[in-house]
């Protein structure tokens, strides 16, 4: 028994260190648990945010942009690895061109994370699979075309049943003369849609295929997307209800699919 009256057990001292210890880990794997989950909470909005300031100076800027990426674990996206990447955009313009909407879907995809996030610069490397869907409106169809080869208004594109149809007229001799050219938006180059003329009518009168390329070529219609911020290799393109949908892939998964847009 020591001065005050109380036994010392062989061992106590110890089994208090023990013990203190086992509750120190506890407490370490607590803080860490709860790191690791306000992390996933949190990265994923961030790194978001980061996606989506430089998509919108990238795109023009576009009037909206909307960006989720996720990834697990979500420190994975500070490096430049997502998981799954979602990407919506409205009414921005590409090479004169204004388009309504654009829409990319990826999985497994990698950016150049130091470009991101201390130069704001959006860059991607690559991707497992990327699909990218952009929506373009007769109004804007008929801006573009205007600009580039039909200043005077005189023909006027519409878009019906997957074809699209230029009406108008031309003066010849001081008499005005009904020109309607039907044709397709067709896919021509990596970047690149056309209009291919298959039909042209002055009024009543059908002209022979050798005349309707050489009038169809002085109100060219070609849509070049190269200059979206990334590479983009187009795979088809769709009418529907008064707009034009145009698909692709980014030049760098291998991938050959087709998104659609509701």
């Amino acid at each position: 028994m020591n001065r005050r009256g109380r036994d010392v057990l062989p061992g106590a001292g110890l089994r208090s260190k023990r013990n203190w210890r086992v509750r120190a880990g506890v407490a370490g794997l607590a803080v860490v648990a709860l790191l690791t989950l306000a992390g996933e909470l949190w990265l994923p909005s961030w790194a978001s945010a980061r996606l989506e300031e430089a998509l919108y100076q990238s795109l023009g800027p576009a009037g909206v942009v909307d960006v989720k990426a996720r990834s697990f674990p979500a420190f994975r996206l500070l490096a430049g690895r997502v998981d799954r990447f979602y990407a919506e955009s409205r009414e921005f313009p590409v090479g004169g061109l204004q388009v309504e909407a654009l829409i990319i879907d990826g999985r497994g995809m990698a950016y150049d994370a130091p470009a991101l996030y201390r130069h704001h610069t959006f860059r991607l490397l690559s991707a497992d699979s990327l699909r990218v869907t952009l929506v373009v409106n007769e109004s804007a169809l008929n801006q573009f075309f205007w600009a580039q080869a039909d200043p005077a208004h005189r023909f006027r594109l519409a878009l019906a049943d997957e074809t699209a149809r230029l009406n108008g007229s031309v003066d010849v001799l001081g008499r005005k003369i009904e020109v309607v050219v039907s044709g397709r938006l067709v896919v021509r180059g990596p970047n690149l849609v056309a209009f291919e003329p298959e039909r042209l009518a002055l009024e009543s009168l059908e002209l022979p295929r050798f005349v309707l390329n050489w009038l169809a070529g002085r109100w060219a219609i070609r849509l070049d997307f190269g200059s979206l911020p990334f590479d983009l290799e187009l795979t088809g393109v769709r009418i529907q209800g008064g707009r034009l949908y145009v698909y692709g892939k980014n030049a760098t998964t291998g991938q050959d699919e087709q998104a659609g847009a509701g």
